[in-house]
Parts: structure tokens; C-alpha cells; sequence
């Protein structure tokens, strides 16, 4: 399975969040799946990138999705597969074109972003790919409330809430995954 994971490129400082991290790119190595992301090796993406790369066997791959405003990063990248492109809404198409699964660790704009167009298209019936939301410490607890008032004040139909899984950490998201794998 090719699981995308979008989560922060920034330096991440709390250390939940990074054994969140550590923790889904074991499960990446050690159920010979492949890990799709953006290419970055700060933050919480460097720690799940830095880790599948460390430990993986010849069943992962690592595919990187980038916009050429970031092309610098693959210099000092090890990857199996790249696709550059020009915009990051094309990326992010691509994100979810390759991926079997799209997860989302704590993150900023650009994970928010990423994360509204997996659900967005999903909507649009483009995707029918799981969406898992990590709300690792309550992180994204604002995000989900902001969501549920969209959806409680007629905004978007409530049964949009069925398209994606918001897990309360990071073991629950494996678990989650794990189950929609078999």
C-alpha cells in the first residue's frame, strides 16, 4: 500500500508528535508498505522520511510528490520515484493519484491545505482513498470544531463527516489502517 503522510516541514518540537511520527513510518517499514510524500527533511516530515529510509527493505519505496518551488530538497534526498511539478495543486493531485491511503500528522497551512483537497475531492467522488486526520494531543481539536460548526450550521451536509477517520493518535490510526488493509 502506498501511504501518503502530510504533516509539518517545519521543526516539530513536541516530542508526541514526533513519536507519532517515528511511530507510522515503522508501521510503513514494517508492513512492506511505501511512503508517499513532499519531499522535505525538516520537521515531522524529515522524522517519518529519515526513518523509513533508515530501516526500509527492498518491499519500500519512498515517492516524492514536490513543486518545483521546492526542487532544492531532492538533492539530498534517497528516493525510488519523484514527480515534480509546476503548481502545488498539481502535486497535491498526484498525492492522492498514487496514494492508497492519505494520513495526516500534525501539521501547518500546507498540510491543511493538502488535507482539505484529499476531503474536498473525496466529496467530489474524484477519490474514494482513506482520509485519516492524527489529532495527536488534540491537535487539530480546533480544525474538527471548526468542521462540526460548518456541518451544524448547514454549511456542507453532515455525511461529509463519513469522509474521512479523525483518530485520537497515531496508534489508532494504524489500527484503522491496518483493518482497511485486510
Amino acid at each position: 500500500m502506498n501511504i501518503f503522510v502530510g504533516c509539518s516541514s517545519a521543526d516539530a518540537k513536541i516530542e508526541t508528535h514526533i513519536r507519532a511520527a517515528e511511530k507510522l513510518a515503522d508501521y510503513i517499514v514494517k508492513g512492506g508498505h511505501s511512503l508517499v510524500f513532499g519531499g522535505c527533511e525538516k520537521g515531522l516530515m524529515g522524522q517519518v522520511y529519515s526513518r523509513v529510509l533508515s530501516s526500509r527493505t527492498n518491499k519500500n519505496k519512498i515517492i516524492i510528490t514536490i513543486a518545483e518551488a521546492w526542487k532544492d530538497d531532492l538533492k539530498t534526498l534517497t528516493y525510488d520515484e519523484v514527480h515534480l511539478f509546476k503548481t502545488v495543486n498539481e502535486r497535491d493531485q498526484k498525492e492522492i493519484d498514487v496514494s492508497d491511503a492519505l494520513v495526516y500528522l500534525p501539521g501547518g497551512i500546507g498540510t491543511l491545505e493538502e488535507m482539505i483537497m484529499a476531503i474536498e475531492t473525496k466529496r467530489s467522488r474524484e477519490h474514494d482513498k482513506p482520509i485519516v486526520i492524527v489529532n495527536q494531543s488534540r491537535f487539530y481539536e480546533n480544525f474538527i470544531e471548526m468542521l462540526n460548526e460548518i456541518y451544524d450550521e448547514g454549511y456542507a451536509d453532515s455525511s461529509a463527516r463519513e469522509l474521512y477517520f479523525i483518530a485520537d493518535n497515531v496508534e489508532e490510526a494504524i489500527k484503522y489502517l491496518s483493518e482497511m488493509s485486510h
